[in-house]
């Protein structure tokens, strides 16, 4: 009776035992279950993005522009259209790491019959306070009898320090070789890339 009792016991010990094993392997599996949730969750939440930007801007070349010499047209809303871009894509300004130009194309709007053929360079720079006048792209050459000009841009063109700033200031040099009749209405389209990490 009692050999009966003590082996009841003991296979009591046994069970409760395993439970308690399975129990706690069970809570185990459940907890690193969720961490690894949580850090997938967090890398996620941390990881940059990259988004490409485009913009067109008016610009107008004066009729009275002076002929055979650097005139420069400054261009507004660049940097106020890239942070309304920024914003509706979820890039918080402050985190960019680079904004880059991919592409800047100019084309007439008025009037219609109107050539690029007038200009004998085209180069576009950006400015801020506290950093220098930069350019980013230009066209040198222009052989064009029709109403649009790719500019060739240039390798570095990274505008993350000038956009910060909150002056940028981009403008557009031209130097024009023929009469104009009148003003020539042109806009200005720009591609950007931007990588940076989410609001």
């Amino acid at each position: 009776m009692v050999f009966a009792f003590v082996c009841g016991i003991i296979f009591e010990m046994r069970v409760t035992t395993n439970y308690f094993i399975k129990f706690k392997h069970t809570k185990m599996r459940k907890l690193l279950f969720f961490l690894a949730m949580a850090g997938m969750f967090f890398v996620s939440c941390d990881q940059g993005i990259t988004v490409d930007i485009d913009t067109t801007l008016p610009m107008t070349i004066d009729k009275e522009v002076p002929l055979n010499e650097p005139v420069s047209f400054v261009v507004d809303g660049l940097g106020a259209n890239i942070e309304a871009e920024l914003n509706e894509n979820g890039v918080n300004k402050d985190m960019l790491d680079a904004i880059n130009l991919k592409e800047l194309k100019l084309t007439v709007k008025s009037p219609e019959a109107q050539t690029f053929s007038m200009l004998s360079s085209v180069k576009a720079f950006v400015e801020a306070e506290g950093l220098g006048k930069k350019e980013i792209a230009s066209k040198t050459i222009i052989q064009n009898d029709t109403g649009e000009l790719i500019l060739d841009v240039n390798e570095d063109n990274n505008l993350k320090d000038y956009l910060l700033k909150n002056s940028l200031i981009f403008s557009v040099e031209t130097i024009v070789t023929d009469s104009l009749s009148e003003d020539v209405n042109v806009d200005v389209y720009g591609k950007f890339s931007v990588t940076g990490s989410l609001l």
